[in-house]
């Protein structure tokens, strides 16, 4: 994916987009301010935090843990794409917004395992084409391996009182 020269609110992308996508966030909006807007909108958030993450199997579990994978889920690559293209196990919702944050020593330490990831998320979600309902990821602190994406940020009047 390609990057915009322009930055976008994330309440204007929910409300107004109509393709999923995966977003850099740049800022240092808190998980709850970024669930409050994402509630707001009538979307689900999912939260991805790759804080204590260092390996591939370690990144599998907790993205199976955020997007409360099916148990029979399988724990590798293949599954993890046709789980993130599929989320129909997830409950009705407008949309989802998935966090994925701190990703820096996962960037650093197996920059490969994050590049993968991210390739994987973007790809299912061109692959949605439209359909129902929309994904917006957001990835946060990926450094290189998030700087092309598109960039979106949470207008200030939307954290006032976070």
């Amino acid at each position: 994916m390609t990057g915009k020269a322009m930055t976008q609110d994330l309440a204007r992308a929910l409300a107004k987009g109509k393709d999923s996508e995966l977003y850099r966030l740049p800022g240092r909006t808190s998980a709850a301010t970024i669930e409050q807007v994402a509630e707001g909108a009538g979307w689900r958030f999912l939260h991805l935090d790759l804080g204590k993450v260092d390996s591939k199997a370690e990144f599998l579990r907790a993205a199976g843990k955020a997007l409360d994978f099916p148990e029979w889920a399988g724990r590798n690559w293949d599954a993890f794409e046709e789980l993130v293209r599929d989320l129909s196990w997830l409950p009705p919702a407008e949309g989802y917004v998935l966090l994925i944050e701190r990703a820096s020593g996962l960037a650093e330490r197996q920059p490969d395992t994050l590049s993968m990831a991210l390739d994987i998320i973007g790809d299912a979600l061109r692959a949605r084409k439209g359909d129902p309902p929309r994904v917006v990821a957001l990835v946060r602190g990926a450094g290189e391996l998030a700087a092309k994406l598109p960039a979106v940020e949470i207008e200030k009047a939307a954290t006032k009182g976070s």
